[in-house]
């Protein structure tokens, strides 16, 4: 079938394996195209210029991706390729998915830096997606691709099973029984546990890369498993799955971050704690997940853009940037998870 080329985009369909891939032109693309899903279907959506290996500037493109099959329908996202000009928080360039058919929707992420390795799925049957890049592009850059397919709504639990934070359904039966059954926690909430002060703190089981430096600037590969208090502070819409500040565990229920990390957003349920980990866009089998109960800020922390630029990122116990976070549930030790120590007068590697 030939198709006739509109004045804004060219639009391709390649229906292999019932894969449609939506590709826009060189230098334009639509500024919202409605694109109906099938049950079954998947769908292949990229950047203008994207078989050029070079998005252009200025650009400012959006989808919206229905499923036409029923309500209770839902899409999920896998990244083939992101390929953008990584800047803070995407200032710049970058690609935005909404849980829903507009930018009013929440946010499910925004990615401008590395191909994210796991799948987004949304609550519902609509997905909106934003690619916007800037006229500072100095790099070329190829742009992103991600293949969009309709699934079936998520499984309900029965009435002998809780459902976790992460929608998995366990027994309940299970709920309080020491086991992480649910993956992220959930059934080990409010169980009064008590804190433990005989764990190991301090000591890797495996040596870590110091280097020659103090100072992280550039940085390299760490040995998996040398950091284990190791923590991802995520916040849900964030870049890169939510990653925003690293954080230290200093008990099984508390970790030790920088303040400012919570500036203008300490609502602690938009928050989880992630430890155990290597590679942070990947799920792994060492992973913990966590959720925030309590977020407490030092009393005398003051906004670093009142006060002369501290580069204390580092200091322990300091002032302007100490800060707890108390977790819904302990953690479990193990070799890739460990505590760090608590002395007064010590320094702390976050």
């Amino acid at each position: 079938m030939k198709l006739t080329k509109p004045i804004f985009a060219t639009l391709v369909i390649l229906k292999l394996s019932f894969v449609v891939s939506l590709t826009s032109s060189e230098n334009t693309c639509l500024p919202n195209e409605n694109i109906d899903i099938k049950k079954g279907e998947a769908i292949n959506i990229s950047s203008p210029g994207f078989e050029e290996f070079h998005y252009p500037s200025n650009s400012l493109c959006s989808w919206t991706i229905n499923s036409v099959f029923e309500s209770n329908r839902r899409l999920q996202v896998e990244f083939l390729v992101v390929s953008i000009w990584p800047t803070y928080n995407c200032l710049f360039d970058g690609v935005v998915l909404f849980d829903g058919n507009s930018t009013a929707a929440p946010m499910l992420g925004k990615f401008c830096a590395g191909t994210p390795r796991s799948n987004l799925i949304t609550t519902g049957p609509q997905l909106h997606v934003v690619f916007y890049s800037s006229d500072q592009l100095n790099y070329p850059f190829r742009g992103f691709q991600i293949q969009i397919t309709e699934i079936e709504s998520e499984q309900k639990c029965s009435e002998d099973e809780i459902v976790c934070h992460n929608k998995n359904c366990i027994q309940k039966i299970l709920v309080c029984n020491g086991q992480d059954d649910c993956g992220d926690g959930t059934d080990e909430e409010s169980c009064g546990y008590p804190v433990r002060h005989s764990v190991p703190c301090g000591l890797a089981p495996i040596s870590p890369d110091l280097g020659n430096n103090d100072r992280i600037v550039g940085g390299r590969a760490a040995i998996p498993g040398s950091w284990p208090w190791q923590c991802s502070l995520r916040k849900k819409g964030n870049s890169l799955f939510g990653h925003l500040c690293g954080a230290a565990l200093i008990n099984d229920q508390w970790a030790l971050t920088a303040a400012h990390c919570f500036r203008g957003r300490n609502n602690a349920s938009l928050w989880t704690v992630h430890l155990g980990k290597f590679i942070k866009e990947k799920k792994e089998s060492t992973e913990q997940v966590r959720y925030i109960k309590e977020i407490i800020i030092h009393p005398k922390y003051v906004s670093r853009s009142k006060i002369p630029y501290l580069n204390a990122d580092i200091i322990k116990k300091s002032p302007e940037l100490e800060i707890t976070s108390s977790l819904k549930n302990r953690v479990h030790s193990g070799i890739y998870l460990r505590l760090s120590c608590d002395s007064p007068n010590s320094i702390l590697r976050i």
